[in-house]
């Protein structure tokens, strides 16, 4: 990605990459060919131009910032339009053409790192719409500073923090986008377009615009006129208040539109498991009572067919919402395969190969769930043959112990298809290193390094050593934490030759506190998880009350850390600061608002 922000020969190996999947998105949401072509020009336009302020490092952020233009544009265009324009459904003439990909090549590479003339009618529009948003966060602010806040006043005096919630939300809001921007999370940040509060959407516009480096006037359009939430269908959304829900189910063929009976169906609702089939007509009724859950997942096999999944979770910047139907388009599957190298260009035997494939970016639809995991042959070829027939995007991850991880990247589908891809493996760094206490005593940690799908941990020896093996060049993040002491977390820039690391930890901090009813009774078994502490969620920490209310960790940081609580039949409450040494005492609101004394 370095050498494409200087050479136009690398950015046209980029535009050679992902002009299909572009137009493909393009086509999907606009259902015309000459449109489409206008607008794919337009997003490698604006990206050529201002390739330069790319701030990403990967392929994967290349893209994600390409389908931010794209949506940004495709906004533009739709604006005032009935959607009876460009609707329809892909046909085998809406397939990018390869002489439209060629004339505008070259008009792209002619483009390379040469910004736009600016446009004063632009500032003209910034300019209002930053005051507005400064003066929302001037309200705020002195809102909050004023003491209104239950409990806030008991703080320093008493240093007992009594808080009966639900508090004002604002502050947590938006120091979640806060987040959010600085973990570049795009696809969140553009949900936040789509929600009902101007002050979110006005600050996750200017976040997008900064993290995208794209014209930022038309982030503020879409800050100040919300993105239409996803339901194509125009399904009424039910809310959480409403105690009976029922929801179709329905399988059909992608191709014929046929539906699909004898689909098993596997519903995970909190922590409930239900396993059933559709019927004849390709449908099942679920039917639903009570609050709303936290977290719904549903998945759809049927054999000849790519599994597919529906995730629905609450989160802090919105509940949770499920559509009164719920439509999954299966597709038959073919085999598809490829070969694993190193840079020798020798076979790779026993390399973990994971497939992943979709028909577009849509997340408020069902998805084509992970293609089963296989591994290369002695001749460094791997074969699977799950892989849904009319997908055309595919990412390929590939993991070897032997050699570093390599990144998860698009693949070319016909390549798949003809069992010619190619994946290059490079050999790793091995990172070292020692963790102590403040006297230089060696102790028995675990080390974590990396998030999500990517994090592994290892433990000290008796001498405070460890090692990683094989770890890719280029930054990343490892937590230290030992029983007895205050976790550590540090950024480190793996590079070959690299000094042995040295962690030493410090005492610990006590985070602790009460959990009552409105009564002031204790609450037992109230689920508590550490959230996030210094803007990462990679340190972990979580416990259950007893019977007096009660929970403590006592190897916290000394700092502020942001913990959830949950339990069943009260208001989960997310995102709530804590900081060592305080005797919190928390009021959990029952779920159902008459039940308030």
């Amino acid at each position: 990605m370095e050498r494409a922000m200087l050479d136009v020969a690398a950015f046209g190996t980029l535009y050679d990459m992902y002009y299909e999947d572009i137009f493909r998105y393009c086509i999907n949401r606009i259902r015309s060919r000459q449109i489409t072509e206008d607008i794919t020009g337009a997003i490698f336009l604006s990206a050529s131009q201002n390739i330069s302020k790319f701030r990403g490092k990967t392929r994967t952020e290349f893209l994600d910032w390409l389908l931010v233009i794209a949506e940004a544009k495709i906004k533009t265009f739709s604006k005032g339009r009935q959607f009876s324009e460009f609707s329809g459904s892909p046909g085998q003439d809406d397939l990018p053409d390869s002489a439209h990909k060629e004339k505008l090549r070259s008009k792209i590479l002619a483009s390379f790192n040469q910004p736009p003339p600016k446009e004063i009618r632009y500032k003209f529009f910034i300019i209002p719409v930053i005051i507005l948003a400064l003066g929302l966060s001037g309200l705020f602010s002195r809102y909050y500073l004023s003491g209104e806040i239950p409990g806030k006043s008991q703080l320093q005096p008493q240093k007992i923090i009594e808080i009966n919630l639900p508090q004002p939300i604002e502050k947590t809001r938006l120091e979640k986008i806060k987040q959010l921007a600085a973990e570049k999370n795009v696809s969140e940040l553009l949900n936040i377009l789509r929600s009902d509060d101007l002050s979110a959407r006005l600050l996750a516009a200017k976040f997008l615009a900064e993290i995208t480096e794209s014209n930022a006037a038309d982030f503020l359009k879409l800050a100040i006129t919300p993105l239409e939430p996803n339901n194509a269908g125009g399904t009424p959304q039910k809310t959480q208040d409403e105690k009976n829900r029922t929801i179709v189910i329905a399988a059909i063929d992608r191709k014929t539109k046929n539906p699909l009976s004898g689909v098993d169906l596997e519903f995970q609702i909190q922590n409930n498991l239900t396993k059933t089939q559709t019927g004849e007509d390709g449908q099942y009724i679920l039917k639903m009572s009570g609050q709303m859950p936290d977290w719904f997942v549903l998945a759809a096999r049927k054999p000849g067919y790519a599994s597919m999944r529906f995730n629905r979770h609450r989160s802090a910047e919105r509940e949770i919402n499920l559509p009164e139907k719920i439509v999954f388009e299966m597709s038959q599957v073919i085999g598809i395969g490829g070969f694993v190298e190193n840079k020798l260009r020798e076979p790779i035997e026993d390399a973990e190969i994971r497939v992943y494939a979709g028909y577009g970016f849509d997340s408020n639809l069902p998805f084509v769930d992970a293609i089963e995991t296989v591994r290369t042959d002695a001749n460094g070829f791997w074969k699977c043959s799950l892989f849904p027939q009319d997908a055309y995007r595919a990412t390929v991850v590939v993991r070897h112990t032997d050699y570093a991880e390599n990144e998860s990247s698009l693949a070319a589908v016909e390549q798949l298809k003809s069992f010619s891809h190619l994946t290059i493996l490079e050999m790793g760094i091995d990172v070292l290193g020692t963790v102590t206490d403040t006297q230089n005593r060696p102790l028995p940690a675990v080390i974590t390094k990396g998030s999500d799908s990517r994090r592994q941990s290892v433990n000290c020896d008796n001498a405070g050593k460890f090692q990683f093996d094989n770890v890719s060049a280029g930054t990343e993040m490892f937590v230290v934490q030992c029983k007895g002491f205050a976790p550590q977390i540090r950024e480190v820039d793996i590079e070959p030759n690299m000094p042995s690391m040295v962690f030493a930890l410090a005492p610990p901090g006590n985070i602790r506190a009460r959990i009552v009813d409105v009564r002031n009774s204790p609450l037992k078994d109230v689920y508590v998880k550490l959230e996030s502490w210094r803007d990462t969620n990679l340190v972990n920490f979580e416990t259950y009350t007893d019977a007096n209310g009660f929970f403590q960790w006592t190897d916290a940081p000394t700092d502020e850390a942001v913990f959830g609580f949950s339990k069943p039949g009260y208001v989960s409450i997310d995102d709530f600061e804590m900081k060592s040494e305080n005797d919190y005492v928390i009021s959990l609101l029952p779920a159902e608002a008459n039940q308030t004394p």
